[in-house]
Formats: structure tokens, sequence, C-alpha cells
């Protein structure tokens, strides 16, 4: 039978005393133990040196996990969370402040995190820091608030600060202005012509860097802007740059049949839009350095206005010649009527006229035939007419109206008398339509203002006249009527013309031979010419007839319907119907009016 040892259970070899196993001494008789039984010693195990340094590990691990927890739960806690982002902003760790904060659930860029520092540190009204308390930096700052975002290695509660999205609105001068914030481009959306809104962005303090690099100038800006609305709503900013837009109104003050207008810069056209306007030229530097070339293209050829050196922010050009092309043929047409103008009055044939329209033709003719028929003679030369382009106005396409003085050596006389010849300068404006089927300028008006030269009248061209005198044509001149009445009538007529003619002319002396010398009528018309000229008036015999003669005692009365077409100095007219009671007495040498009722 095989023993086995009580203390490790082993079997034993019966010829030893001792367990070769444990070295438990055994018992020497071997009756004993044939005749007991002796049940064996339970004895506690000995592991083996692996199995107590597995067991040792675990038992360290063991207390690691537990210390881990405990030390992880207090590290992540939100207290901790508040007090490690403050020692970030502190210690200018922007790493950490990145890692510590989320905005729209994303991680803010390193430019965000250094203005959120910028911000905590400068501006303490914003982000308070001077408590690391979670409650009291929960209450004082509204720009964040400590969110739970996620786990720690799946077991403790993540906790970030979630910031309040921001919106820069940045007023801009002019476009394609580029700007970056601490030095870093953000997302931008275009409001109008001159405004971004960059963001979202996080709270901060920027160094705001705007640029602009263009044909005409190259400009650049730095500016700090806080960024820190608790409710997200957009801060508004201006930029300033130095440089500047110029705006350019063109005033059409002919109005100029305008096809195309634009300012030439560079061998670049920059148009006006439908209204004349360029609302925004350049940028650029107001220094005169850049120089631009009005054009203005119109059905009659182009006109350029003078250079111009830009140095303000605001041009109003004005548009008041015509292109040459259109000068030239226009000048032509009026010299040839100033010459023919001559021609045709000492002729009294207004059929010499071949620069007017048939209706002014006919206007001619009509005076022509009165002249005719009182005697009324002509001699005369044209010596220069005077032109303002400046002044020309188009009431359409084709038809343009033209101031001009018709500078005269001329005389206009009775048939029986020597003509007396004086300078004589006639301010007329001229209407002028073009003929398309004859495809020709003619002069289809002619309104006199009078024989007077305007001190404010400016010449930009001068026309030499032929200066070739034509003396009247004797056929012309009628025989004085030997019948009293025809006599009383003729003077009366001519007293009515010429006193318009001395008003215009500001000279009593052209219807002084129709007055009598110290009548009462001489005394009011002398005053009457005079006051008249002072107030720039003139007038225009438009109607004249005697409608009735009556014999009272030693003189005449006479009554007359007259037409009269005021021009007041504003350019204002006025036409007005008149009966007038004339006294005519008879004198030595014919008849004389002496007084007006």
């Amino acid at each position: 039978m095989e023993k086995y040892c009580k203390e490790c259970g082993e079997a034993i070899d019966e010829s030893l005393t001792f367990c070769q196993n444990c070295g438990h001494k055994l018992d020497a008789s071997p009756e004993r133990d044939r005749d007991t039984v002796i049940p064996p010693k339970k004895q506690p195990r000995n592991y083996t040196k692996k199995q107590k340094i597995v067991m040792g590990a675990a038992a360290a691990l063991l207390v690691i996990l537990i210390g881990s927890y405990t030390w992880g739960k207090s590290y992540f806690s939100p207290e901790k969370t508040a007090e490690r982002f403050v020692t970030a902003i502190i210690e200018d760790d922007y790493e950490k402040v990145q890692d510590l904060t989320r905005m729209q659930g994303e991680t803010i860029s390193a430019a965000e995190a250094e203005a959120l520092v910028t911000l905590a540190k400068d501006e303490a009204h914003y982000i308070n820091i001077d408590t690391t308390n979670l409650e009291d930096f929960s209450y004082q700052n509204d720009l964040m608030k400590l969110t739970e975002n996620g786990k720690h290695f799946f077991i403790f509660p993540r906790y970030l600060f979630s910031l309040v999205p921001q919106y820069a609105d940045l007023e801009l001068p002019f476009e394609n202005i580029e700007t970056t914030f601490n030095e870093e481009t953000f997302p931008a959306e275009k409001t109008d012509e001159k405004n971004m809104v960059y963001g979202p962005l996080a709270p901060g303090k920027y160094n705001i860097h705007s640029s602009y690099s263009g044909e005409f100038t190259e400009a650049e800006s730095e500016d700090v802007m806080i960024l820190g609305d608790s409710y997200s709503d957009t801060v508004y900013h201006d930029i300033q740059l130095d440089a500047e837009s110029t705006t350019f109104h063109l005033f059409n003050q002919n109005d100029s049949p305008i096809k195309n207008a634009y300012i030439e810069v560079n061998e670049e056209q920059i148009p006006f839009n439908d209204s004349l306007h360029i609302d925004a030229f350049g940028p650029l530097n107001l220094d005169g350095s850049v120089t631009v070339t009005p054009v203005i293209e119109t059905e009659w050829g182009k006109v350029t206005l003078e250079d111009i050196k830009i140095e303000e922010d605001y041009y109003e050009l004005t548009l008041h010649t015509v292109s040459k092309k259109l000068m030239d043929q226009l000048s032509e047409v009026i010299l040839l009527y100033g010459e023919e103008y001559v021609q045709a009055h000492a002729a009294n044939d207004a059929a010499i006229y071949t620069a007017v329209t048939e209706n002014l033709s006919e206007v001619f003719q009509d005076n022509f035939a009165y002249n005719i028929e009182y005697g009324k003679n002509f001699t005369g030369q044209l010596d220069k007419i005077e032109i303002n382009y400046e002044g020309l106005t188009f009431y359409d396409k084709n038809e343009v109206s033209i101031p001009a003085n018709f500078h005269f050596t001329a005389s206009t006389h009775n048939s029986d008398d020597q003509p007396d010849l004086e300078e004589r300068i006639d301010t007329v404006t001229l209407r002028m339509v073009f003929d398309s089927d004859e495809e020709k300028w003619l002069i289809d008006e002619a309104n006199s203002y009078g024989l007077f030269s305007s001190n404010d009248f400016k010449a930009t061209e001068t026309l030499d006249g032929s200066q070739e005198l034509h003396q009247a044509t004797k056929s012309a001149s009628a025989p004085a009527s030997n019948d009293l009445d025809e006599q009383i009538e003729e003077a009366t007529l001519n007293y009515i013309y010429n006193l318009v003619e001395a008003i215009n002319a500001e000279d009593y002396e052209l219807v002084r031979p129709y007055i009598k010398d110290d009548s009462a009528l001489h005394g009011m018309q002398t005053d009457l010419v005079n006051r008249l000229a002072e107030s720039g008036m003139k007038q225009e015999v438009i109607h004249a007839t005697v409608t009735n003669i009556e014999k009272n005692g030693d003189s005449w009365n006479v009554t007359t319907d007259e037409t009269i077409k005021k021009i007041y100095s504003s350019g204002e007219e006025e036409t007005s119907d008149y009966n007038w009671n004339y006294t005519v007495e008879t004198e030595a040498d014919g008849v004389s009016l002496t007084n007006i009722e």
C-alpha cells in the first residue's frame, strides 16, 4: 500500500523517514502505521513565484484603477474644467483654450483662440477671469456656457465651454477689399456692394487688416474690433482706407441727343449709366496722379471735354457745347444768312434768302412789303457775327436754338434821304432746323432782342463778314402821299414801329422825328424809353392798324389797334392788344404826334 505525506499529501518513499517533497518527519513505527489510519492534515497552499507576481500585479492594478477613477472624477469635473480654462487664458495657452471650447459644435481656430484670450485679458467687462469659482464664473460671463460634450475614456463626462458665435458687419469704402482677422481669413457674405458680414467667429478682440490692390492705387489699414455680443447680434464697424472713389455726373445742359458717354483713362472707357452718372470710379488717391477725359458721342458727332486731374470725390461735368463738325455746319449757314440779310433788306426782296425756311421767308416778305409801302429803305454791310455755342439748346435731334450777335454798319432811312451809316448790333436767337430732304440746316426763326450788345453775351466763335456795302434799291421807295389822311396814318404807324425800335435800342432819337418837340407826348415817351431800357424789357410790333382819323379843331384824333409783344429781362414774354387815341398836328414839313390817351 502506497503511503502519503500527512503534510503535503505527496506519495512518499517508505524507506525514508521524511517526506522528500516537503521535508516532514515521518512516523518510524510501521506497525502503528498499519494499524492506525491518520487523516491527512490540510496544509496552507504555497504559491509559486510566478503566481505571487501575478496576484501582486492584479492587486496593484485594482489600487490604480480606484485611484484613477477618483482622480478622473475630480479632474474632469465642471469646477476643475473652469479652473483649467482660466489658467489657460492667463498663461496664453491658445491650444488649451481651443481644447476647452467649442462654437456651434466645432473647434475654434488658433486666431480665434488668441482673440478670445486678448479679450479676456484686456476687456474684463466682457470676460471676467478674476474668479475660478464655477458658479461665479458662469454668472459673470455670458459669452460662453459650460456644457457636457461626450465622455473622457468612455467614463467621465466631458465638459467644454460653448461660445456665442459672433458676426462682424464691415462697411467698406469700396469693393474688392480683402480683410483678415488676426491674420486669418474667415467666411463672408455680401449684403450689398459695400458691406461684408463675416462669421461665425468666436468672441474676441481682433486685429483687423484690410487691404486693396487695384489699377490706380494700393491701400491698407490696421484696426481693432471687439466681438462680444452675448445675443449673437451683428457688430458693425467702418473700414477706413487711404483711397477713395470718385463720382461723376454729366449735366446735359444743351439737351444734346446723346448716344454714348464715358470717361477715358489708360485707354479704357468707363461708361456713364442711363442717368448720366458714374457712381464709383476708382479707388484711387485724390492727388491728381490720375487724369481722365470725358467723351460724349452724340447724333451730331463726338464732343471731348477738358481733361480732369482727379483731386475731388465728386465732379459735375456740363455738356454745353457741340461737336466741331456740327459747329462748322451751323456756322456756315449762319454766316450765309448774315450776308443774305443785308442783301435782302437792301433790295426788300425775300427771294434772295437761301438759308431760311419758307416760314421765315414769308415773314421777311411781309416786312418788306411794309417797307416798300412806306418808303423805308436799308443800306448796310455785315461786319462780323459772334456766336455763343455754349448757349445752344436742342429742342429735338434736328432742331436747335443759338444766341448770336450780328454786327452791321447800316442805316434804315426814308427813300428820299441819304443813309447815315452807324454801327448796329442785333442780338438774336436763331432757331435752326435740319431739312432731311435737302440734308442741310436752315434758319426758321430769328427773334431779335433789339439793336444792342449785351455785356453778358459770351462769344465762343466769331465769323468775319464780307464788309461789302449793299445800297438800298431805289425802286423800293414809295412816293409820299399828298393826301393829308394818308400822311397822318403813315406818321402814326411810323411812330408805333420806331418807338419799339427806340425802346429796344435805348435810343429815343429813333422815334423823335414823329413826335413834336416840347409836346406832352415828347416828355412821356422820353421817360418811357429810359424806364424800359433800365428794366431790360424789349418789345416787338406784331400788328398795328389805324382804325379812325377824325378832325378836332386844328388837330386830328387818330385811333389805332395795336398788338405788342413784351419780352422781359427774365426771358418771359407777354403779348397784349391795345387801343390808343393819338393827337396829331400839322407842321411846316408834315405832321407829328403830340399826345396819347
